[in-house]
């Protein structure tokens, strides 16, 4: 059986959806030779039939939400997105599209990591150092309004001037100081230990979704983290409403989907390379939490 493979979304593809699917009654995107910028990406996603699909992404995405709503999971976190928010995805970063409101208007970039390394003339901002990871955010109406004017004014001069212009990395590295600068500022909000807890569990959902579903026991994260298994689970728990197991049964079930819908392996070999005891343990796995077995779930998406 020939199923499709990973929707893997590059710089080079992101510049084909945006030639061949941005409508032309909109605002033209910029494609350069190092960057994109679109004004409104959906409506192409939808028309690439991208949007049907678990996305990855290879390169840094920044964008605002300027008008309805969305709802996704990204890397394994449910977002429900609304007019307002700033959204950065680092790469790898996988995101599924679950609900999008017809009016929805996002604004954003994509580019290079490596390119943005070498325009950026100090170390990269802390929050772009992690692959796979995202930073969703909900600035004041001062903070979102300096963003659209220097996204708009990297939009005004990518169009009129090229890559090629000294203004470009300077602006680009205005743009996620600024992102940087809001998270900081927010982040004066917590107190120590509140912080503490929220870096202790980003960094067990970075390993979780590292881990691509193989290591599915919580003492093995608690063990790569230095900490005892039920303060790693009450911090968790704590943090997110969820508990680890379930995160961690998030992580497994995500890529038990991604192995059942786009790769031709038996499911005797998912079952063996995810270490399973045997296939019929697998598939009582899969069944129990998401009420279909792995055959039927592969037969749908078909």
């Amino acid at each position: 059986m020939k199923l499709k493979q990973p929707h893997h979304i590059s710089f080079d593809n992101f510049e084909d959806i945006l030639k061949n699917h941005v409508d032309s009654s909109s605002q033209p995107p910029y494609t350069g030779r190092t960057f994109a910028m679109v004004k409104n990406i959906i409506p192409a996603l939808k028309k690439s039939g991208f949007a049907n699909n678990l996305l990855q992404f290879s390169d840094i995405r920044l964008g605002c939400i300027k008008e309805g709503e969305i709802e996704g999971i990204i890397n394994l976190r449910h977002y429900h997105l609304t007019k307002g928010n700033i959204v950065c995805l680092t790469p790898n970063t996988i995101l599924e599209l679950t609900k999008v409101s017809p009016n929805y208007n996002l604004m954003g970039l994509t580019l290079n990591p490596e390119q943005l390394a070498i325009w950026h003339k100090e170390s990269l901002p802390t929050f772009l150092i992690n692959q796979m990871s995202e930073i969703v955010l909900k600035p004041n109406s001062e903070d979102l309004e300096i963003f659209f004017q220097l996204f708009n004014l990297l939009w005004n001069t990518a169009h009129r001037y090229g890559d090629d212009c000294k203004m470009v990395p300077d602006l680009i590295s205005c743009i996620f100081h600024h992102v940087q600068y809001i998270i900081s500022t927010y982040s004066k909000d917590n107190n120590r230990t509140e912080k503490r807890e929220k870096k202790i569990f980003q960094t067990f959902i970075l390993l979780v979704n590292q881990s691509n579903g193989i290591k599915r026991k919580l003492s093995y994260y608690a063990s790569c983290m230095n900490l005892t298994q039920r303060y790693l689970g009450t911090v968790v728990k704590q943090v997110s409403g969820i508990t680890a197991k379930e995160w961690i049964d998030r992580s497994t079930i995500q890529r038990i989907k991604v192995m059942l819908r786009h790769s031709d392996k038996q499911i005797a070999q998912i079952s063996y390379e995810l270490g399973f005891p045997n296939e019929s343990f697998f598939s009582k796995y899969f069944k129990r939490i998401t009420g279909t077995t792995p055959k039927t779930y592969r037969d749908e998406s078909v």
